[in-house]
């Protein structure tokens, strides 16, 4: 299941209009119809009620929308968690001159490597010397 439909139908549900979730996710209305009408077609069943007055959910969009409340919360989770997990690592920033970061560096940051494995290397040269 298509997660960008989902959260198109998502907002569209929670704006009660498709021009207002149109602008709010930065897409046209066609465009937004269409992603709307892909994920009806997927699930096999109409979502929406569409009307001057807004859109209201049939009685297979309330569970579409019931279930992609709590996916569209799961994918924010992960994307968050990865985030996380990406400020925990450690790493350890290494600037040397020349002659020691060719020489003297490499067999040291390799045994660093095979002893520290769950820290991250970062080496630069800040002079041309």
């Amino acid at each position: 299941m298509n997660l960008d439909y989902l959260k198109s139908f998502y907002v569209t549900v929670k704006c009660n209009s498709i021009s207002k979730a149109a602008k709010q996710l930065h897409l046209t209305q066609p465009g937004l119809s269409m992603q709307i009408q892909n994920l009806e077609d997927e699930v096999g069943a109409k979502l929406l009620i569409r009307s001057n007055k807004g859109v209201e959910l049939t009685e297979e969009g309330k569970i579409v929308f019931e279930h992609a409340t709590t996916m569209l919360s799961i994918q924010k989770n992960i994307k968050r968690s990865i985030k996380d997990l990406e400020k925990s690592k450690k790493t350890l920033s290494i600037v040397a001159c020349k002659s020691l970061g060719e020489y003297v560096l490499p067999c040291s940051l390799y045994t660093f490597k095979e002893i520290y494995t769950d820290v991250g290397v970062k080496t630069g040269r800040r002079f041309n010397q």
